[in-house]
C-alpha cells in the first residue's frame, strides 16, 4: 500500500516536471515577444524611411501574440503571477480559505480544460478545411497558430491539475496526521 508521504513525493515530482515545462514555454513566449517587438520596430522604421518592409507585419504579429500569450499562461500560474481577488478572504478562518482555494483550483482546472478542448477542435477544423487568415500574405494556415495555442492551453490544464492534485493530497495527509493543516493557500508556498 502506498503511504501519504509517497503520494506527496510523487505528486511533487509531477508538479516539478510540469513547472519546468511551463517555465521553458514562458521563456520561449517572452523571447518571441521580444523578437516580435524588434521585428516590428525595424519594419516600421524601414517603411517610414522608404526602405524595404515585409508587408506582413500584422499577420506575423497576430500569430505570435496568439500562441505566445497562451504559452505564458501556465508559467504565470506556476509562479503565482496570476490575478487573485481576495478582498474578503482574510476575514474567513483558515479552514474556509482552504475550501475556497481548492474549489477555485477545481473550477479553474475545469474551465482551462474546456478552453483547451475547444481550441483543439478549432485547430483540427481549420486543418481539415485548410483555413487561412483573411487577407493572408504569407499563406500560413490558421491551424498552425491554433495548434500552438492549443498546446499552451493544454499545458495550462496540466499545470492547474498538478497543483490541484498536490493540494488535495496534502490536505488529505494533514487530515490523517492531525488537526494542523499543511495545505497552503498561496501558490508561492505550495510550489
Amino acid at each position: 500500500m502506498i503511504n501519504q508521504t509517497d503520494k506527496i513525493d510523487f505528486s511533487q515530482s509531477v508538479n516539478n516536471i510540469v513547472n519546468r515545462m511551463s517555465s521553458s514555454m514562458g521563456i520561449i513566449s517572452g523571447a518571441s515577444f521580444l523578437a516580435l517587438s524588434i521585428f516590428i520596430a525595424a519594419d516600421v522604421t524601414s517603411r517610414h524611411l522608404g526602405g524595404p518592409f515585409s508587408g506582413a507585419t500584422d499577420e506575423i504579429a497576430s500569430c505570435i501574440l496568439a500562441w505566445g500569450g497562451t504559452w505564458a499562461l501556465a508559467s504565470a500560474l506556476a509562479q503565482g503571477r496570476h490575478i487573485r481577488i481576495d478582498v474578503f478572504l482574510h476575514w474567513f478562518p483558515e479552514r474556509i480559505r482552504e475550501i475556497f482555494f481548492l474549489g477555485c483550483l477545481c473550477l479553474f482546472t475545469s474551465y482551462s480544460g474546456l478552453l483547451a478542448w475547444e481550441m483543439w477542435k478549432l485547430a483540427i477544423t481549420s486543418w481539415e478545411i485548410n483555413a487561412l487568415p483573411p487577407g493572408s500574405i504569407l499563406g500560413l494556415p490558421l491551424a498552425y497558430t491554433q495548434g500552438l495555442a492549443s498546446i499552451g492551453l493544454t499545458v495550462l490544464v496540466l499545470q492547474a491539475f498538478s497543483i490541484m492534485l498536490l493540494s488535495f493530497i496534502r490536505r488529505a495527509s494533514s487530515n490523517k496526521n492531525g488537526p494542523k493543516s499543511e495545505i497552503h493557500t498561496s501558490e508561492e508556498e505550495l510550489i
